[in-house]
């Protein structure tokens, strides 16, 4: 992976220069493909988080935040897949 894409994923992981996952970090331990399972495998545990916070209480702010770390993870694993030109979708 080059820094550009690299930075670029990560771009969409920070939030008020706050790293909410550090993929540089990730990288340096695991293959790329491993940390694309994992933003999946984190984006649907999200997904889930979101539909039960949904049935419990539609007022809480919550349901905000947990949008859009689903919608960052979509963003920066997209971007990873794209870039790559692989899929790491598991069927």
């Amino acid at each position: 992976m080059t820094s550009e894409i690299l930075e670029i994923a990560q771009n969409y992981l920070t939030v008020d220069d706050r790293k909410l996952i550090d993929i540089e970090d990730l990288l340096i331990r695991h293959p790329i493909e491993d940390v694309a399972n994992f933003l999946e495998t984190l984006m649907r545990e999200k997904q889930d988080t979101l539909k039960d916070l949904i049935i419990l209480d539609k007022t809480t702010s919550v349901i905000d935040r947990t949008v859009a770390d689903c919608f960052r993870l979509h963003m920066a694993l997209s971007h990873i897949k794209r870039l790559r030109g692989n899929d790491y979708e598991r069927s």
